[in-house]
Parts: C-alpha cells; structure tokens; sequence
C-alpha cells in the first residue's frame, strides 16, 4: 500500500484528507444505524415533504463524525483513535441493549448496575440484531485500512482547525448571526424550568434549539442543556442529534448534580398524598403477593389462544366472581427495572430518575404494606443479593426471607409456597416472586402450545413457552386455592414486574399477528393487575389504561389502610371517581418521588406529621 503511494506521488496530507474521510463516513453509517436499531426511521420519505427537517436529522449526525475523524490529523499513534472507535462502539451498542430493554439510555448510575447482570448475561441475548454485527465490523475494516498507510510524520493542525472554520462555522452562519437574541433566551428557559420543577407546556424542540437552533450543528452542542431535560427530552434530543452527543450530556450532568441540590419536598407538594394521622393499623386479612416476571397481559386477552397459553391465569379469572382484572397497567419502572416493580407493589413510590433506589437508597425509611402484618414472607428465587433484597426485605417490611443455596425454579417458588402455607398463622402475607419468564426466556425453548398458528417468531414462541410453562408450576397454588377456604377468604394479588417488549420489539411480531389475526401490540404493551378478594362483590374486568402506581392505594382500601400515612401516588381503581380525577400528571410524580427518595423523606415523617 506504502508503494502505491508512492508510484502516485500522493503527499502525506492527501493520504490523511482520504482517512479523514472514510472515517466520517463510518462514524455516520454507525449513528444512522444506531437510529434505526432504536427508532425504525430514517426520514428517508421526508426529504422532499420536510426537507429542512431531513437534512438538519442528518447533518447533526455528520457534523458529529466529521469533529471525532478530525483527530485522525493531530495523533501520531494509531491505536488511540482505534480505541477511541472501539469505545465508542461499546457506548453505541451497550445503548441499544439499554434502549430494547428499558426504552431509556444509559446514565451514570446505571452503569453501576452492572453488576447485577451476574447470571442474567443471555439475557442480552434477546436484543440481539444485525446493527449489533455491522457497527464494530465497520471498525475492523477501517483498522485495517488504517495500519497498511504510512505514520503521520507530523501533528497536521492547520486541517484539523480548518474543519471547524470552513465546515461547522460556515454551516452555522445564521445561529452565529441570532446568538445574542436567541441563545442566551434559551439557556435561561432551561435554567427556569429546573428552577420551578415544573411541566412547561411550551417547552419542547424550540425551548431545546432555540427558535434557529435547529440549523445548529456544532457537535455536542447544547449538551448540558439536554442533560438537564426531562427524560423525554433527553430521548429527543438523541433523535435529532446523535448517541455520542449524549455521552458528554451524561457525564457533566452527573458531575454537575450533586445531591446537595434537590430541591426540598414542599408540604404542598405532598399534602395530596398523605394522610395526617399517627393512627396504629393492624391488618386481619390474609395477602399473597405473586409477582410474575415479564408477565404482559395480551397473552390472557388473545381470542381462542388464552386458555391454551395460559390455562390456570385464564381459570383463575374467569371462573372466579370476586377478581379485579386490569387489563392495561402501565408499566412505569425505570432503571430498576425488577427491583422497580417490587417497590411499585410494596411502597407506592414511583422509581428515581436515574439508578436504582434499592440499590442507591436501601437505607431509607419505605413506607410499605408487610409491616401491619404479624406475619411475614418474602420467597425469593435467587441465591444472591440481586436488587439488594436482603435490605430491601426488612425495608418494604418482611419479618423473613428465604431464598436457596443456588437458585429456585418457579416450580420450586411455588413448592416453597405451599411450605409456607401450611405452617404460616394468620393474619398473614405472603410475596412471592417467580424468574423463569426471564429474557431470553431459555425455559419457553422447547415448549409448544397447541394450536397456536405456525410461523412464530422464535422469541415470541420463546416467551409464550415460559409462560406456559410458569402458568403450569402456578397451577401447583390454583389447585390448593380451590380447596382451600383459608386462601378463599384471603386476598390474592398477580401482576407482572414489568413488561418485557418494548415498541422496537413489537415492531417485529406485526407481520405474524396481521397474517394471523392476533391481537398482539403494535406499540405498548401492559402488565395485568389480577386481584381476587372477597370483599370484590363481583366480577370487574377494566380495559382502561391504568398505572402500577396504583396497586398501592388499590391494596390499601381493600385491606383497611385507608388511614395509614402513604396514600401512595396513584388512585383507588375500585373507585370510578378517582380514576376519573387524577390529582397530578405522571411527569410531576416521577420528579416528586425522586425527591422523596433521594432526601429519604420519610424518616422524619412522624415528625412532620406533628407539624400539622
């Protein structure tokens, strides 16, 4: 290659404007695709309907790539900007394993979690696609075509900063020309909205941009900005500009929040949600917790496949006259995901911003429902302290936890809880948590379903599997609570943890579901709430949209926790008024509760409770 450089006669400059080059052109195709792995859309039909629109999408992203390949002029050592690719690609794929599992990006303090994927790594399995193959494969190429040209004999300064004045300073002419007007008004809109904590409804793309701020391409530009957006900001501001904006975004937002800043939780702001009374509540009925996880609920709801599915779910609601069925609650975990869902069901609390609160605060006080009763149970499948459920046991209030040696089968949950039944007094709850139906649903592998049309795809045939599958070792507790009169005066609670496809997931079953009629989501999918109790007089079945945050306060008024002093944040659903009249949006209770949390304000909350 040396040699064909020099038969030609081509300068050591010329050799670099041609890896600066080809180098931008991969660093874009690797943002095109990171944008199509988790948005499916490249605007491509836009480009003569919304043609400004479709150019700034894609110069933000080429701006971007032109800044990184720049570097290629002023290093001498070639691995330093092999590496810099490599982690770029680690950052560009590690987020779109994120982004398929939790519909989030990556933040700071969920890079902390890693370690919590100890024995769940095939999991990732599951969001595996070509994206994944091509973006590090594009590396590999440039790489070899960067070691066969010769060394940079010299740092080349005057392209690198050519670049930005022939390239981005150009390009920005009239964001350069409106900055005095425009830029300063924007900065302070987003210093405003932090200041007040509150929902702007003006506050969206220009607020982000500025008025001209959609022709600026000056990469990471307004990263701090973003940082300090809302999370559906953030997610926009990486649909219009690019994953590796967002990276510094992250960084210097983590460095700049500290904990000292969160703005107090004002009496105002949680007088809605407390009940003001130091009243003592012990409860007499009797609770069985099952927490199911992946458990989404269009599976129960598919005409003439359910029964086949699930049968022992599918009997348990509809040969039973005192059950609740929600049929679309939302899933509202975060970062936590599991350990999200279990303190949704325990504590009425909705998940921090950022991070995991069983991991980040397992010191606080939780309010929670287990502590009103005298006796206790937490069964947990897994041997280790996954989502710190040692702490968080005693937190949400469990006098016990057992957990194995190794792990436990759902068939073993089960098994352990029929132990627990026949030797637990009353009054009594009882959580159980089951695993198996855990991507990439490795138990569902072997396991078909009669009569389900043929032409499945494999993850889709996977998780109808473990379903199956968990449905039957739950059949081990549905034979015992028809025999059971304890259990049939006992409230018996099943729900899911979380969904398990997101938007980009169903993407890929509409092809199988429309040749074959089925009722499959095409963009959300939902967690069922199945209560059964006796004081339900009779059977409700509810197809409105509801939250996980409102378990809680369901629980509380079936168990007589009217008076306790969490109300929770969501709403009664027996109770047709107040779902009807939410008292605030869900945007403004997630930033609430991560007040809550972070300040751990119910320590003290007997004491403010005097103050009233």
């Amino acid at each position: 290659m040396i040699d064909w450089i020099k038969k030609y006669k081509l300068s050591e400059l010329a050799v670099y404007w041609c890896l600066f080059a080809i180098a931008s052109v991969m660093i874009f195709a690797k943002l095109i695709l990171f944008h199509w792995a988790c948005f499916h859309s490249l605007l491509v039909s836009s480009i003569f309907t919304q043609t400004e629109m479709t150019v700034n999408f894609y110069l933000s992203k080429l701006m971007t790539a032109i800044f990184i390949s720049s570097i290629l002029f002023v290093i001498k050592r070639k691995w330093i900007f092999i590496m810099l690719q490599v982690l770029a690609d680690l950052w560009i794929i590690a987020n779109i394993f994120y982004f398929r599992a939790n519909e989030l990006f990556i933040s700071v303090e969920a890079m902390g979690m890693i370690g919590n994927l100890d024995g769940f790594w095939s999991a990732i399995l599951t969001y595996f696609s070509w994206e994944i193959y091509v973006i590090p494969f594009l590396t590999v190429l440039f790489a070899i075509l960067y070691y066969l040209m010769p060394d940079l004999e010299k740092r080349r300064w005057i392209p690198f900063a050519s670049l930005y004045g022939v390239f981005i300073l150009f390009l920005n002419y009239q964001y350069l020309r409106v900055w005095q007007k425009d830029y300063k008004r924007v900065v302070s809109s987003v210093e405003f909205y932090e200041a007040n904590g509150e929902t702007d409804t003006a506050w969206g793309p220009d607020h982000l941009y500025g008025k001209y701020g959609e022709k600026c391409f000056i990469p990471f530009h307004k990263a701090y900005a973003a940082a300090k957006c809302k999370e559906a900001f953030q997610k926009y501001y990486i649909r219009e500009r690019n994953i590796l904006d967002y990276f510094p975004a992250m960084v210097i937002y983590y460095l700049a929040d500290e904990e000292k800043t969160i703005r107090p939780v004002e009496s105002n702001e949680i007088a809605p949600f407390i009940n003001y009374t130091s009243d003592s509540i012990v409860c007499e009925g009797d609770v069985v917790f099952i927490l199911i996880e992946s458990l989404e609920s269009w599976p129960l709801l598919l005409d003439n496949y359910a029964e086949h599915i699930a049968p022992n779910l599918y009997h348990f609601v509809n040969e039973n006259d005192h059950v609740l069925f929600c049929t679309q609650m939302t899933s509202q975990v975060k970062h936590g995901v599991s350990g999200d869902g279990q303190m949704l069901l325990n504590s009425g609390l909705l998940p921090i911003n950022t991070g995991a609160a069983c991991y980040l605060y397992g010191d606080n006080e939780w309010p929670n429902i287990a502590s009103h009763y005298e006796h206790s149970i937490l069964i947990n499948p897994c041997a280790d302290n996954t989502w710190n459920q040692r702490q968080m046991t005693i937190k949400y209030g469990y006098q016990q936890e057992l957990y194995p040696e190794k792990s436990w089968s759902d068939y073993d949950i089960f098994n352990v809880l029929g132990q627990v039944l026949d030797t637990i007094q009353s009054p009594f709850i009882v959580h159980a948590i089951t695993l198996e139906m855990h991507s990439p649903f490795e138990i569902g592998h072997n396991i078909d379903i009669t009569d389900m049309p043929e032409g499945m795809p494999k993850y889709l045939h996977d998780y109808l599997g473990a379903l199956h599958y968990t449905d039957s070792c739950f059949g081990l507790f549905y034979t015992r609570f028809k025999e059971d009169d304890r259990l049939q005066n006992a409230t018996i609670v099943i729900t899911g943890d979380h969904t398990i496809f997101k938007s980009s997931m169903l993407y890929g079953f509409q092809d199988y579901a429309e040749r074959h009629q089925l009722d499959i989501p095409q963009n959300q999918s939902y967690t069922p709430f199945i209560v059964y109790s006796p004081t339900i007089k009779h059977k409700i079945v509810s197809n409105d949209t509801c939250y996980q945050m409102d378990m809680y306060p369901t629980l509380c008024h079936m168990l007589g926790l009217d008076t306790y002093y969490w109300k929770g944040f969501g709403v009664n659903l027996l109770d047709s008024a107040e779902t009807a009249n939410r008292y605030v949006e869900e945007s403004i209770l997630y930033d609430l509760s991560d007040r809550i949390i972070r300040s751990n304000y119910f320590l003290n909350y007997r004491d403010s409770l005097g103050d009233e």
